[in-house]
């Protein structure tokens, strides 16, 4: 379900940035002790590139049999989102493997000071730095409870359209509320105060359906010194 719709629109879109095709499009069964076969299938169609879509414990195995397949082409490896996690090094075991593998996912954890007082709470609390998305699901906590208090009720509705009226304001007299100052937020909003809320994760400032924007980034691991590396965003 992850893995399948990042799949096919690699395969459409791809071939029209007019850069090259699609070889080979195999799909794989998540907790295999051994991807050989799919990975054989690959190897025959010689990419330049394997794009792996799944997550590090996947990941990690098929870095493992490709190394030991007989005849594979040297390639670039690229990862998803769900790959960026300090359990990929983990799983592949040999971090010589891992080195130089490339990777995208939105940007979650940007260089903001709310983000930084953030992953410092986050890491005293849980002992490693917070993963891609942690902050999303600390910062969709934070709406729905702002949210509530804002429309003074719990209806799906009235959480849905309030949503819209703690981010993205324009309007004067708003009070700033960061991440860290949920409490402070639900004052402001029980006063009757308009609040804009600073995430964790970012601005937050929503579209017409309610989704919050944010920039991607590309990153790359790097064996030394051992971790990823933030190489570009895109806005």
């Amino acid at each position: 379900d992850y893995g399948t719709p990042f799949a096919n629109a690699i395969e459409q879109v791809f071939p029209d940035a007019g850069t090259g095709t699609v070889v080979a499009n195999v799909a794989f069964t998540d907790g295999r002790a051994d991807y050989t076969t799919e990975l054989q299938t690959v190897s025959d169609a010689m990419p330049d590139c394997n794009v792996v879509i799944g997550y590090p414990r996947n990941a990690g195995l098929m870095l493992q049999n490709w190394s030991v397949l007989t005849g594979h082409p040297t390639v670039e490896w690229i990862g998803t989102d769900g790959l960026k996690s300090d359990a990929l090094a983990t799983a592949t075991g040999n971090p010589a493997l891992l080195d130089g593998f490339w990777g995208t996912a939105p940007l979650t954890t940007p260089m903001t000071e709310e983000f930084n007082r953030f992953a410092a709470r986050y890491q005293a609390a849980f002992g490693h730095a917070p993963e891609p998305f942690v902050s999303s699901a600390y910062d969709s906590a934070a709406l729905v409870l702002l949210a509530i208090a804002s429309a003074g009720s719990t209806d799906g509705d009235a959480i849905r359209d309030a949503i819209h009226d703690i981010n993205d304001i324009t309007s004067g007299g708003v009070e700033l509320v960061q991440s860290a100052q949920l409490a402070q937020g639900l004052a402001f909003l029980r006063d009757g105060e308009l609040i804009d809320y600073v995430g964790a994760s970012g601005p937050l400032n929503v579209d017409e359906l309610g989704n919050p924007l944010a920039p991607y980034e590309v990153w790359q691991w790097h064996m030394t010194p051992p971790g990823f590396e933030q190489i570009h965003v895109f806005q």
